[in-house]
Formats: C-alpha cells, sequence, structure tokens
C-alpha cells in the first residue's frame, strides 16, 4: 500500500481513504495495544516486530497526507 500512494499518487491515496484504510488502521493499532497490554511480560521477544510494524504504519499514514495541497483528502480523512 505504501509504494501505491507514494509520489504522491492522488488517486490511489483517495481510494485508500475512501475504502476505510485508516479505520482499519486505528483498529488493528488499538488490538495490538491491547495484547500488549494483556501480554506485556512475554511481548520482549516481539517487540523488534511491533516497532516495525508502528514504523510502516507512520509510513503509509504520512503517504496518504503527502502531496495533498487541496482539501479533498483533508475532508475525507
Amino acid at each position: 500500500m505504501i509504494e501505491s500512494i507514494q509520489g504522491p499518487n492522488k488517486e490511489n491515496q483517495l481510494t485508500l481513504i475512501e475504502e476505510k484504510v485508516v479505520d482499519y488502521v486505528r483498529d488493528i493499532l488499538f488490538l495490538i495495544r491491547r495484547e500488549e497490554n494483556l501480554y506485556k511480560k512475554n511481548i520482549k521477544e516481539d517487540d523488534n516486530q511491533l516497532i516495525s510494524f508502528n514504523t510502516k504504519i507512520m509510513i503509509l499514514l504520512t503517504s496518504l497526507m503527502e502531496g495533498n495541497d487541496n482539501r479533498e483528502l483533508t475532508l475525507k480523512i
């Protein structure tokens, strides 16, 4: 997804926003946070994976806004 919206590619950015990708990302992050709290003692081995996943999520979200010089994308987020 990241590669398809970077450049920026406004058509692909708008498609992901219309398909509620931001909502799904929020839900996934919420579930991960909940799991992390439940299994905090056992999470050490997964720290690198969580950090990598969170980094990719941030890249995805910032790429969705990249090159957004109009209000169309902003209003839909």
